[in-house]
């Protein structure tokens, strides 16, 4: 049986990689017991041993990214990954932590006209140029009262700022919210997220079960200037969604674990601004007041597998696409897909 795993993993590996976290409901944040948390919340090293050197996102489309951990007390990092944070470090203590990264590079930039229809914001690309592209990327996070935790991050490329504020109340609260302004529109989001996980034995078997559901406000300001010379053509969308996460995590073995990850989520949303659009492309400007429309999104689902041989472990996260012809996407005569993914950790 592990020699059947041990080839799986082998060609997993050869199309892509990814976290444990993505087969877990795809929210670090739920698992702070992870060592990826400190994505978000940088102080947080409990779940780093003193030293991990980690690989993901080995993929025939994309760069391998690579971590290195170090240091007791204070917490050292250096991280290569592919495109925005191509090059960063880290560095921590229990209470206050940091990472800043950084890429120079080529990017294109396209000119947009977004217009509204039935399945939501649908936007038509009508032309392209590359310009030279930096963008820098910077965290922070501490303790802000006992079991409170805070991160902040922002982020800026040619083509937009990013701003991101997390809380993290305990061990079952989680409010954060967003700013996202490219060049054209600003964009808002603000949420609360209530969480919960139980695990008991069943059978000589830990599982570990989460749930965790919330609730996000969206708002969203489009501007498209200047259309005839003399008027901005411009919408703004208000909205409202509700997610829910069911999560699974079994022990199969000492060595095998088991993950399922089920995520859904309802939006409400409501546009009204000025612009006209035919055939997919402005012709003209016209005031419109939408009625509000509700959205039931599709379930998505996530299966993984954890390998653990001590210093080494082996994450496996697995769209359920993998169902469709499974014996060809195992044997490597067809793709696994962009979110099959593989993190392999050795940690000392």
């Amino acid at each position: 049986m592990k020699k059947l795993i041990l080839l799986f993993i082998v060609i997993s590996i050869g199309y892509t990689s990814d976290q444990r976290i993505n087969a877990l409901g795809q929210n670090v944040v739920f698992w702070p017991d992870d060592d990826d948390i400190v994505t978000v919340f940088p102080h947080m090293t409990e779940g780093l041993s003193d030293n991990i050197f980690q690989v993901s996102n080995v993929n025939q489309n994309q760069h391998p990214s690579v971590k290195y951990y170090f240091g007791k007390k204070i917490k050292y990092g250096i991280i290569l990954q592919d495109k925005s944070d191509a090059f960063g470090f880290y560095i921590a203590t229990k209470n206050i932590g940091g990472r800043f990264s950084f890429d120079f590079d080529y990017e294109s930039l396209d000119t947009t006209y977004s217009h509204y229809s039935e399945a939501g914001i649908d936007t038509t690309f009508t032309g392209q140029s590359v310009t030279p592209s930096i963008y820098v990327n910077a965290q922070i996070g501490w303790e802000f009262f006992k079991d409170v935790q805070v991160g902040l991050r922002y982020s800026t490329t040619t083509q937009s700022h990013t701003g991101d504020i997390n809380l993290l109340i305990g061990d079952k609260h989680h409010l954060y919210s967003n700013i996202y302004f490219p060049n054209d529109s600003l964009n808002l989001n603000i949420g609360y997220t209530y969480f919960n996980s139980h695990s008991e034995e069943i059978v000589g078997t830990k599982v570990s079960a989460l749930y965790a559901f919330g609730s996000e406000f969206v708002w969203s300001d489009v501007t498209k200037g200047n259309f005839g010379g003399s008027e901005d053509a411009n919408y703004t969308m208000i909205g409202l969604n509700i997610p829910i996460t069911l999560a699974l995590e079994a022990n199969v073995k000492d060595w095998l674990q088991f993950r399922a990850g089920l995520t859904k989520s309802w939006s409400v949303r409501r546009i009204y601004g000025k612009y006209t659009i035919q055939d997919g492309e402005l012709v003209g400007l016209h005031n419109i007041n939408n009625s509000m429309k509700i959205f039931d999104n599709d379930i998505n689902a996530i299966y993984g597998l954890g390998l653990n041989y001590g210093r080494l472990t082996i994450d496996i996260c697995i769209n359920e696409s993998i169902f469709t012809n499974p014996i060809q996407k195992v044997t490597g005569f067809k793709e696994l897909g962009a979110t099959s993914s593989a993190t392999i950790t050795y940690s000392w």
